[in-house]
């Protein structure tokens, strides 16, 4: 499946929080988050109800509590040479928040797949989310091909599920998982080349050509403090869109990172959800975001549209 990657075109103002949290994660910290997703470690979204396959819960909130995540670890082990510009495959430990490997056996399937895998350079221009499926040994592997010569970080995002509820059934239609929302995360250097510094000053509006996307918050944007981000989606027209495709079990993802990719935040959009694969959602998307760290984030929204993926980058500055 293809997928285009688009950066933000357009500097805007943006506005700020409300609402519950989504959280972001630094791994380096020990204390655990509120992971604001509804099934993963997310939302929902919201959307016209009147598209066909929509089913709109009312008041705009993803109709699962929002779950709090912890943080477990990742241990990465390169199988391949690493360089920039050929493939790299490395190998993956995960572990519990009590230090214990996990194996695919132990995780709850969230939002269509038991490891969803963030990789990101430290300068926030080279993004990868991907889902490798487990080895015979119940271990996962990942290969993805860096862009440049810089250190990157590969986050794991996953639950590991109750020890009296089976992994394979550990979730409902929507994908809410029963069971522990981990995020974990670890380096990989690439190169020796420095990342250049994300430039303080919001990006919130992007054109792919196919789509149009413009972000802002309803209020200002402080962090460690809830934040609830609105996306428009237009087509080329400028006329609202409401074709988006379901992907991941949502109609859209967001995952942002601060700079160097030491903290990230997982999201899906709050209200309704698909029912199947001829479900349609947009032109609006809310997501609710917890942003950390004071400074520049990029934030990635990751969508669909007749069969290709598309991911718009944004630039959000969260003051202290």
């Amino acid at each position: 499946m293809k997928t285009t990657l688009f950066a933000a075109s357009l500097a805007l103002v943006i506005a700020s929080p409300s609402a519950l949290a989504q959280h972001s994660h630094d791994p380096e910290h020990g204390h655990s988050h509120d992971h604001g997703h509804s099934h993963d470690q997310e939302g929902a979204h919201s959307h016209d109800a009147s598209a066909e396959g929509h089913h709109d819960h009312g008041d705009g909130h993803d109709e699962h509590a929002m779950t709090p995540a912890v943080t477990g670890g990742l241990t990465i082990t390169p199988l391949t040479a690493v360089e920039a510009g050929a493939p790299v495959t490395v190998a993956l430990a995960l572990q519990n928040v009590e230090g214990a490997e996990v194996m695919a056996n132990d995780l709850a399937v969230t939002h269509e797949h038991k490891l969803h895998v963030m990789v990101i350079d430290e300068g926030l221009e080279d993004y990868f989310h991907t889902h490798p499926e487990p080895g015979e040994d119940g271990r996962f592997e990942v290969t993805f091909t860096p862009k440049y010569a810089r250190a990157y970080r590969i986050w794991t995002d996953f639950t590991v599920a109750d020890e009296d509820a089976p992994a394979a059934a550990a979730h409902d239609h929507h994908g809410a998982p029963s069971g522990t929302p981990t995020l974990a995360a670890a380096s990989l250097a690439v190169g020796d080349d420095p990342a250049p510094a994300l430039a303080e000053k919001n990006a919130l509006f992007v054109n792919t050509g196919a789509l149009r996307f413009r972000l802002w918050a309803d209020g200002d944007v402080k962090a460690g403090e809830p934040a609830r981000f609105r996306v428009s989606v237009s087509d080329e027209e400028g006329a609202p869109f409401r074709g988006l495709e379901p992907i991941m079990g949502a109609y859209a993802h967001l995952v942002g990172f601060d700079h160097g990719a030491t903290a990230m935040a997982h999201a899906h959009p709050t209200g309704a959800h698909p029912h199947g694969a001829d479900s349609r959602g947009g032109p609006d998307l809310v997501f609710d975001v917890i942003l950390d760290k004071p400074g520049p984030h990029r934030l990635f929204l990751q969508t669909r549209k007749d069969g290709e993926e598309i991911i718009a980058a944004f630039t959000v500055v969260a003051r202290a």
